[in-house]
């Protein structure tokens, strides 16, 4: 009988707050992800780390402290983010 892969081997996405790794389905799930972590870490806004998306090794996306998601470079004036915050 075969083993089940693990969740991460089925997950290509992976979202980074400082020092943690997340595997996640998707932007969405990756939005979602990063908010519930801020609010289990009960911090501000303010004082929570960016979060940055990858698919494999291609960095592709960052969360802002508000849960939107960008493209992975600063935003031009009047740019709309990729996604709002889920």
């Amino acid at each position: 009988m075969t083993q089940p892969l693990p969740l991460h081997a089925l997950l290509p996405y992976v979202l980074v707050i400082g020092d943690r790794r997340l595997p996640v389905r998707d932007l969405y799930d990756a939005s979602s992800a990063y908010q519930c972590a801020r609010e289990e870490a009960d911090v501000d806004q303010s004082s929570w780390p960016e979060g940055k998306v990858y698919l494999r090794e291609e960095y592709l996306a960052r969360i802002s402290p508000d849960g939107r998601v960008w493209r992975p470079r600063e935003p031009v004036d009047g740019e709309l983010p990729l996604l709002e915050a889920a």
